[in-house]
């Protein structure tokens, strides 16, 4: 029974590490979109439902540049938008880690008079393409947004389902 629990593990790991069938590597060049769904939880006291889209483009050579645009939702909506930049690290044929960095702004109601605030976040994406085109994945942030007089950090947990092309 042992040799057979072994066999059947061994299959499986062969089957989420071996390539495509396509042969393309996961983290090879090209365009990507994904929908988010999560959760944001800060100082102060702060939690939130979190959700958005990412896109951008992985060039040959692993820079990936792209943009964001999230949604918080609580008490009010405040909205994200910042272009990020980082660099796709192929662990497997399938299996990519994307740390990178977005700079943008926030729309804060009530802090100031226009809204705006600046943003600051560090990430990681963990991404298993499941076909050629679609991936599933987690996206793991710690947004900073530096609003005058109660700055708020936080740390911002995503599942990630997208397409790549």
């Amino acid at each position: 029974m042992t040799r057979k629990k072994l066999a059947i593990a061994t299959c499986i790991a062969i089957g989420l590490l071996s390539p495509p069938a396509s042969a393309q590597r996961a983290d090879s060049a090209g365009a990507s979109i994904a929908g988010q769904i999560g959760f944001l939880v800060g100082n102060n006291g702060y939690a939130d439902f979190a959700t958005g889209f990412r896109g951008g483009y992985t060039f040959p050579f692993q820079l990936y540049i792209g943009g964001d645009l999230t949604l918080y939702a609580a008490g009010s909506a405040v909205f994200g938008l910042a272009p990020e930049v980082g660099y796709d690290i192929g662990v497997t044929h399938r299996f990519v880690i994307r740390p990178y960095g977005g700079l943008g702004f926030v729309d804060f109601p009530g802090f100031n008079r226009d809204n705006l605030v600046l943003e600051f976040y560090p990430g990681c994406e963990f991404l298993y393409h499941v076909t050629r085109g679609f991936f599933l994945g987690g996206d793991v942030r710690i947004p900073l947004w530096f609003v005058p007089g109660a700055n708020v950090f936080a740390l911002n947990l995503m599942f990630t389902l997208g397409y790549k092309w």
